[in-house]
């Protein structure tokens, strides 16, 4: 009966841990993957001025900015917390609040990508 329990056991941690892979995988494979930076997230504010350049993140600070540059603030949930990083976008972005996106906590100069849903 324990033989059988711990079997059934087993199989059940085996499936679940291959489940949970294949959806880590899917979502950052390619070019955009953790391991170079790239995190999930929802855009939660776009705009420009003083109050989200004082938000922008420590590794944008030698990003050249002026009084025209626009800004998006995304936030990543991972796990049981909350990131959010406000990084410089171009003036012709066209993301908008609650776009799904890829961004990098790394190296702001690689901008932010649209999700494809």
């Amino acid at each position: 009966m324990k033989l059988k329990i711990n079997g059934l056991l087993s199989a059940g941690v085996l499936i679940v841990s291959v489940l949970l892979s294949g959806c880590a995988s899917k979502l950052y494979e390619g070019r955009l993957s953790w391991q170079d930076g790239w995190r999930d997230g929802t855009v939660i504010d776009v705009g420009a001025g003083a109050v989200l350049e004082k938000k922008l993140a420590k590794i944008c600070k030698d990003v050249p900015i002026n009084s025209s540059t626009r800004y998006a603030t995304i936030i990543h949930k991972d796990f049981s917390r909350r990131i959010w990083i406000t990084i410089p976008i171009p003036i012709d972005s066209s993301l908008k609040v609650n776009d799904t996106v890829f961004v990098n906590f790394s190296d702001c100069s690689k901008g932010v990508e649209l999700r494809s849903s």
